[in-house]
């Protein structure tokens, strides 16, 4: 009997198969063994409620993720959402908690992340019965920062960009001062619904620094990738002018997502400025202070235009 059950759970593991990311971690457990699993291929996909109060679902029902509608939920191996909550996954573990008969009841647990870190845990615990999926339990909470994994979004940065961020934080690291490390001061957000990420030296060493990352007017270098088809590409931005001050970023409204919002515009001050925001020339570095002026900074679906503010 027990090897008529063991065949059994064999080739249930064999038939939920659906491969994942290499960074997604998956784990199929019950009561007395944990195996390395990926997610069920039956559990993904957008779900859309058949009852009041929103308990069971259908999977690809007719319901839509439009704002308003809150009768649905999606998941995904790349993150779960409703219509509050958007989680990107970091890492999921699946388990069989219980049976009820031969029908199982999943726990999904995903680690959901903010700037590639690690910041709260989503639990979702479902029973499905064929086309009918039962929704028991939802719960969120908090992930103590020394539980979370560090530098997800910096260790996905091309060799070269890590070893300059690593190289610019050791040059402030000598002032004495407290540095951030991992994805801190990493500054994301998404163009065209493209994730990009801001390098700025002010923000990844917590500060400007002269004479290590900052000159004595505050000027630094700040750069932007952007992720495209998998692969990060540093794209033009602001490539002839110095940037000094802070970078403010506005956002497009709507729902919070890890990756960042739809960037909106960035509000850049320039000490000394490019063809579409000029500055006018001072005798002496000292009075260029005051010729600085404000740039505006947006994306037109295919590269940055700036306009003077």
């Amino acid at each position: 009997m027990r090897k008529a059950v063991r065949h059994a759970m064999k080739k249930l593991i064999i038939a939920l198969a659906p491969l994942l990311p290499a960074t997604t971690m998956l784990v199929l457990a019950n009561s007395a063994h944990a195996a390395p699993e990926r997610l069920p291929q039956l559990l993904l996909g957008l779900w859309c409620s058949t009852s009041t109060p929103s308990s069971t679902y259908e999977k690809n029902g007719k319901c839509s993720k439009e704002e308003g509608n809150d009768s649905w939920f999606e998941l995904s191996p790349d993150g779960y959402e409703d219509y509050v909550n958007s989680c990107k996954t970091v890492s999921i573990t699946v388990s069989i908690v219980e049976r009820r008969g031969l029908v199982p009841v999943y726990s999904l647990v995903y680690y959901c992340g903010g700037s590639g870190k690690i910041v709260w845990n989503k639990e979702i615990t479902v029973l499905l019965q064929g086309e009918t999926l039962t929704l028991l339990n939802t719960r969120s909470w908090d992930v103590r920062p020394e539980d979370a994994p560090k530098a997800t979004l910096l260790r996905s940065l091309p060799a070269d960009v890590q070893k300059y961020i690593e190289e610019t934080r050791a040059r402030c690291q000598q002032t004495g001062n407290d540095v951030p490390s991992g994805d801190e001061g990493l500054e994301t957000f998404t163009v065209s619904g493209k994730q990009a990420v801001l390098v700025d030296e002010k923000l990844i060493c917590g500060g400007c620094y002269h004479g290590f990352n900052c000159s004595n007017r505050d000027t630094r270098d700040v750069r932007v990738y952007v992720l495209f088809g998998g692969a990060w590409r540093k794209v033009p931005f602001l490539e002839t002018a110095d940037i000094t001050g802070d970078i403010f970023v506005s956002y497009v409204p709507g729902k919070y997502r890890p990756e960042g919002q739809e960037l909106n515009a960035l509000v850049v001050d320039l000490y000394s400025g490019n063809k579409e925001c000029p500055t006018r020339s001072a005798p002496s570095a000292s009075a260029q202070m005051y010729e600085a002026r404000t740039c505006v900074v947006r994306w037109n679906g295919a590269k940055f235009t700036y306009k003077p503010l």
